[in-house]
């Protein structure tokens, strides 16, 4: 009996065992739970605060603080180009496309890609975070693609070395404006909290994407304005300086000088965001291009003045185009020829007759300038003051056994479209022609040059379909073509684009009226 007593308190030691053993995991697991459940809604809490959105142009500059603080830039830059403003003290553009919003209750900021003309990528952003009266301008620096941040984990997030540069587009902030490390400025120093989130799209996205991204949302606590010294000192150094006023009106110099929020709030909250190279490769197209529009300076027509006030799509319109047509072309950029590039020009040159002929008013969209020279081809201008086919007598000369002359006035125009164009060799061009006396080879020089004339027009009807050839390339091709058929006319037949050397006569062309 005792045996069996024994095993019976065996057996129901090892169910209390048991059960105690199972009531203690529940525990520890339902702790975990609460643990997980705490930390989540840490988290949580955080995005719970904050409203995140990613607007449109149109919807973040509904904001007329924010206005007044981009004019800024604007004013400094050459113009605020459509949707991209260029500062030419810091050097760098912002694109205004979207921005990322963020309402914290307290403060809100706006959020924008900084692009450098120096790199293909983006690690800046600019920030402006408006709190009451105060406005505030951030340059955020990543130090890193911000592209790549989507896949970084939360601990190699935490290992970025963010700085956060108070430009306030005044140029009493920093003493030298080629560099922000190099001299004196001030720095914001706060504790990052970077929280993985869904950032809405103002509107719902319209393609028929998704409403939201997900991405980092960053909540800068405890910020506070930190002088740098300079020499590319960190934001915790500090050193002695002129004291100057910061946003908040208080009186800073070295050292900690106030927290970054007029309310006390002392937060930053933006959300990492950047173009794609095609893009940032897009904005520098059209950056180019505006940037060799004239001003009107030296009595040419204003184009810059012309560009800025396009209506907005039509400004858009005439974008995409320059943005398509020439992506490919800037990935082939020779690094030291740049934008000498002819077939560039060409396409640049195109975009020009679109903007004379808008601002003329001779189309009213750049669909129906598009449309216009589709429907039309390449042949002679009929406006244009020089006609392309020869009729002259030339006077040549005997050197040798070849016959020789200058002719000077030599060029051709051509047009389809609202697109003219009209070239003229400013030197006199050298013709040698052998075995050939003078008084036919006028003859011979007017039948190859005319035929390169109609030669020159099938090639721009088979090549430039959608848009032009720079003045560069109209030249070289009319070149070309005629020393292939001079030489078919007569062996050996040439043409120098420099005047013949010695005692050669210089005769005009002469176009059949």
């Amino acid at each position: 009996m005792k045996k069996i007593l024994f095993k019976k308190n065996t057996l129901l030691l090892r169910e209390v065992c048991f059960v105690l053993l199972t009531l203690f995991l529940l525990f520890t697991f339902a702790n975990c739970e609460r643990e997980n459940e705490a930390t989540n809604s840490v988290q949580e809490s955080h995005l719970d605060e904050l409203r995140v959105q990613k607007i449109p142009e149109k919807e973040a500059f509904k904001n007329t603080e924010l206005v007044q603080k981009l004019s800024k830039i604007a004013q400094k830059g050459e113009s605020a180009n459509g949707k991209i403003i260029y500062d030419s003290i810091y050097n760098f553009t912002i694109d205004t496309d979207y921005a990322i919003f963020i309402d914290d209750g307290i403060s809100q900021t706006y959020t924008f890609p900084v692009i450098r003309s120096n790199q293909n990528y983006i690690s800046e952003n600019l920030v402006i975070k408006l709190e009451g009266s105060n406005t505030q301008a951030i340059l955020v620096d990543y130090g890193i693609d911000i592209s790549l941040m989507k896949n970084m984990s939360l601990e190699q997030i935490e290992q970025l070395n963010e700085r956060y540069f108070l430009i306030d587009l005044d140029t009493s902030v920093y003493t030298n404006l080629n560099g922000k490390t190099e001299a004196p400025h001030y720095e914001y120093s706060c504790t990052d909290v970077y929280v993985w989130g869904q950032v809405e799209y103002h509107e719902g996205d319209l393609t028929g994407g998704p409403l939201w991204e997900e991405g980092w949302i960053y909540q800068g606590t405890s910020c506070t304005l930190v002088y740098v010294e300079g020499s590319g000192g960190d934001s915790t150094d500090s050193g002695s300086g002129s004291s100057s006023n910061n946003d908040n009106g208080e009186n800073s110099g070295s050292g900690i000088t106030g927290t970054i929020g007029s309310n006390g709030s002392g937060t930053l909250n933006t959300s990492p965001t950047a173009l794609t190279p095609e893009q940032i490769t897009k904005k520098q197209i059209i950056r180019d291009f505006t940037d060799q529009l004239s001003d009107g300076s030296d009595g040419s027509p204003n184009q810059k003045q012309c560009y800025d006030n396009l209506p907005q799509d039509v400004k858009d319109d005439l974008n995409n185009y320059l943005g398509t047509f020439a992506l490919t072309l800037y990935e082939e950029l020779d690094p030291i020829t740049g934008l000498e590039n002819s077939d560039i020009k060409g396409v640049f040159l195109f975009a020009e007759q679109a903007l004379e002929a808008l601002c003329n008013g001779e189309v009213d969209s750049f669909e129906n300038f598009l449309n216009d020279f589709i429907n039309d081809s390449w042949g002679e201008d009929e406006n244009a003051q020089q006609r392309n086919t020869l009729c002259g007598s030339y006077n040549f000369v005997t050197v040798g056994n070849a016959s020789v002359v200058n002719i000077s006035g030599l060029g051709m125009s051509v047009r389809r479209g609202h697109v003219g164009m009209n070239i003229e060799f400013t030197n006199s061009l050298c013709v040698t022609i052998p075995y050939t006396i003078p008084a036919q080879a006028s003859s011979l020089f007017n039948t190859a040059w005319n035929v390169t004339i109609s030669e020159v027009y099938t090639y721009l009807n088979a090549t430039y379909t959608l848009t032009s050839p720079s003045y560069e390339t109209l030249k070289s091709l009319l070149i070309e073509f005629l020393r292939v058929n001079l030489g078919l006319i007569q062996l050996g037949a040439n043409i120098s684009t420099n005047p013949c050397t010695g005692s050669i006569p210089i005769s005009q062309a002469t176009y059949c009226p």
